[in-house]
């Protein structure tokens, strides 16, 4: 037996596989179960499985016109999800079966010795946060209905990996470096896929990130995440020295390690939904790390020129950050 999977590059919604059976020292019927499954489970691995792992809700399933369809949605976040099949198979009748969560295809062929039997299935997904589409159940069926066969699939796939190999292919000296590589960069760009961008990014800025979460059902209250920088704000205005002179003053240990474990924790939660925040960050970063506050100093110069907060420009300027901004390229200025 010999089995071909691909989850197209080319088209995020499709899937497809191909297997050929040879029958090698017998005869007789050949059966083949072609199934949609909303049932599975994530039990993978041993130690979480104690932990919930059903995140389906099968909703319906049918089949029609050589297409079976499955539709269900996400546990907690209630995404539908909906997966329409089409297999193909010479020879044999259709028999289709549907269960709560479950819908299967069964062709049965007669093979004898020698002989191959080649199988196709292809598959389209569309959910409920897809775009442009009527109703995910509709898009789907279409979708399979107007894909083509598992070899066209293969070279349209073929061809977008080979434009993201090209611009992100990284060589190495050593062979088996290159390997390991090719590996990687294998499962980030599988992983990261370009057509994930726009899904991943539902919201393209997240110097908001307390207003997402909110609009989200959730609260920033549950995370290590900051708006702004303000608990830097100390070493922006006082300086390492005024900080450790307070802290030390009150019995506590500062140093200079210290200060650079503290700019390192906030700058790896903060999303800068304040126009302060980068005024801050390039004040800091230009004491202690010269060579690292530019970004943020730029980002600072154009907060309002640019309008980099979205919309909160026409509300009103930020004054207190472009005093902040004088205030740096002043810093700069003094001898």
């Amino acid at each position: 037996m010999e089995q071909r999977r691909l989850v197209s590059m080319d088209d995020p919604h499709l899937a497809a596989l191909t297997m050929t059976v040879v029958a090698e020292n017998w005869s007789g019927p050949l059966e083949i179960r072609s199934v949609l499954d909303g049932r599975v489970t994530n039990a993978g691995v041993a130690r979480y499985r104690g932990l919930a792992d059903r995140h389906l809700v099968p909703i319906c399933g049918h089949a029609a016109h050589g297409v079976i369809e499955l539709l269900a949605r996400t546990a907690t976040s209630r995404v539908e999800i909906a997966l329409a099949a089409r297999t193909t198979l010479a020879g044999g009748p259709c028999r289709t079966g549907v269960e709560e969560g479950w819908v299967s295809d069964e062709r049965t062929v007669e093979v004898k010795a020698g002989e191959a039997v080649t199988v196709e299935k292809v598959v389209a997904l569309y959910t409920s946060r897809d775009r442009a589409i009527t109703e995910s159940e509709a898009a789907a069926r279409a979708a399979v209905v107007r894909a083509g066969g598992f070899s066209s699939l293969l070279k349209r796939h073929a061809r977008a990996w080979d434009r993201l190999w090209q611009r992100a292919h990284v060589t190495a000296e050593d062979v088996e470096a290159q390997q390991i590589l090719n590996l990687c960069l294998f499962h980030l760009l599988q992983t990261a896929s370009p057509h994930l961008a726009e899904l991943d990014e539902k919201y393209t800025d997240i110097r908001r990130l307390d207003r997402i979460l909110e609009a989200e059902g959730d609260t920033p209250n549950r995370y290590k995440v900051s708006k702004q920088a303000d608990v830097l704000m100390l070493l922006h205005l006082l300086g390492q020295e005024g900080v450790g002179e307070i802290l030390t003053g009150l019995g506590y240990e500062w140093n200079a390690e210290m200060a650079a474990r503290t700019v390192d924790y906030y700058l790896a939660r903060t999303c800068h939904g304040s126009t302060l925040s980068a005024v801050v960050h390039a004040g800091v970063l230009a004491r202690l790390r010269p060579g690292a506050s530019h970004p943020f100093l730029v980002e600072a110069l154009n907060n309002d020129g640019k309008d980099l907060q979205g919309g909160t420009t026409a509300e009103g300027i930020h004054l207190g950050a472009m005093a902040g901004v004088v205030c740096l390229f002043e810093a700069q200025a003094r001898p």
